[in-house]
């Protein structure tokens, strides 16, 4: 998918919500991604980073949020909670793929 950000391989909300048509055809509000993002869906949330004013994650992310959306959905139980603080690995990732970016984190 071609993302129309200046960041190659990190999706914006509008990019997120494009990937998943409605019935009538039209791309997903981008309020329900930001929803994903800060509130969850059945106790899941879009991992994302807001170096600014935008939220970003990655498609990778996305198919994560969609896996354990779905396996909480079948446990019938919220996951633990959503925004417990990452691992070393996962905020060493998450670094190095803002950076590659050419995006700063703390």
């Amino acid at each position: 998918m071609e993302t129309t950000n200046h960041h190659p391989g990190l999706l914006r909300a509008e990019d997120v919500a494009a990937m998943f048509p409605t019935k009538d055809g039209k791309p997903m509000h981008v309020y329900t991604i930001h929803n994903w993002i800060t509130k969850g869906l059945h106790g899941v949330c879009l991992t994302a980073w807001k170096p600014g004013k935008r939220y970003y994650t990655t498609t990778e992310a996305v198919h994560a949020f969609l896996e354990n959306v779905e396996a909480a959905k079948k446990a019938k139980t919220k996951a633990v909670a959503s925004h417990a603080r990452p691992t070393r690995t996962q905020t060493a990732k998450t670094q190095k793929a803002l950076s590659r970016h050419g995006l700063k984190t703390k």
